[in-house]
């Protein structure tokens, strides 16, 4: 079989949801250091298909997005 007749298909997807734990990262600038917890609390597996219809949208978040500010640091 040629490389070019070689084809991947994934079938299914598994999310794990974290609970945010206090972390030890010493380079933020504003309130306590913020980490996911090693042990997922809770597990979902999608077919791939029905997770990308249903999926909320195609764009990545910014970085802007994925910062918390000092006050979601300390409601954490």
């Amino acid at each position: 079989m040629s490389i070019s007749n070689r084809k991947v298909y994934f079938g299914r997807i598994a999310v794990n949801e974290h609970a945010y734990e206090l972390g030890d990262n010493p380079s933020v600038s504003d309130g306590a250091p913020v980490t996911i917890a090693w042990t997922s609390h809770n597990s979902m597996v999608f077919d791939l298909a029905y997770y990308e219809m249903c999926r909320p949208s195609n764009r990545r978040k910014t970085q802007a997005e994925l910062r918390l500010s000092m006050t979601e640091r300390a409601d954490l």
